[in-house]
Order: C-alpha cells, then sequence, then structure tokens
C-alpha cells in the first residue's frame, strides 16, 4: 500500500542484542541482527518508491517483561553500573524515537538504527558476573 500510494515510513524494533550479546541467549541477539538486515536491503528496495525503514534497539526497559531484571535487588543495580545515565528506559522512551523515525522530520532518513539504551552500549556494557543467567 505505501509503494502504490504516498509512500511513508517503517519502523522496526529489534534490540541492543542486535550489536551487545549476552550470555545464553544466542538465538535472540541472531533473531534481532537479522532485524538489522531487513531494514538495510528493505531501505535499498522500498526507497526509490518513498519508502523509509528505519530500525529502534531499545535497551532494558522497565516493562512486565524486562521489571524481572529492573526491579531485582541484585541485577538492577548491577545493569545500571555499565548505564552512562543510570536509568532504565521506560517504554516512552523507544516509542518517541520510533515516532521520530515515522515522522516528516526524519524525511531523509532511512536504513539507519536508533539505539535507546541510556548510553548501555557505548561502554563496557559491563554486567557484573551475580547479574548473568
Amino acid at each position: 500500500m505505501m509503494v502504490a500510494g504516498d509512500g511513508g515510513a517503517i519502523v522496526a524494533i529489534a534490540s541492543i542484542n542486535a550489536h551487545w550479546a549476552g550470555n545464553n541467549n544466542s538465538s535472540y541477539c541472531a533473531s534481532k541482527g537479522a532485524v538489522v538486515s531487513f531494514v538495510r536491503a528493505a531501505a535499498l528496495d522500498l526507497g526509490a518508491q518513498g519508502v523509509r525503514v528505519n530500525v529502534v534497539h531499545p535497551g532494558l526497559t522497565d516493562t512486565r517483561i524486562g521489571g524481572i531484571v529492573v526491579h531485582d535487588p541484585v541485577m538492577g543495580p548491577a545493569f545500571l553500573q555499565g548505564n552512562p545515565i543510570k536509568r532504565f528506559a521506560e517504554p516512552a522512551d523507544t516509542a518517541n524515537a520510533g515516532l521520530f523515525l515515522a515522522s516528516e522530520d526524519a524525511s531523509y532518513i532511512t536504513g539507519s538504527q536508533i539505539t535507546v539504551d541510556g548510553g548501555f552500549t557505548t561502554g563496557t556494557g559491563f554486567v557484573p558476573e551475580e547479574a548473568r543467567t
């Protein structure tokens, strides 16, 4: 419909695990890396038809699933040691990045990635042993 119409924007959601591997999650990391490859290829395929394709990589977020780590008295503080901003993401942090990429403010952005992780992947991404599973 986008190709046949006036174009548009596709925003995929992957994870910081597309770039940063944790213990015991190789399948998850591989699937998120595949999203990046899809986005880059789709951006090439659809750009001439006016369709932009980008991806957002959330870090650890305070959701029902992420809350298992975020609210754990050992793992939560351990993960924050590797985060320059020293807080976990809220769902709105990821949503706002996606809204930007879908908006006309991002009309010249395609095939790109926005990482929303408080800087976790810019540094060591250090996770102490007690927080590893």
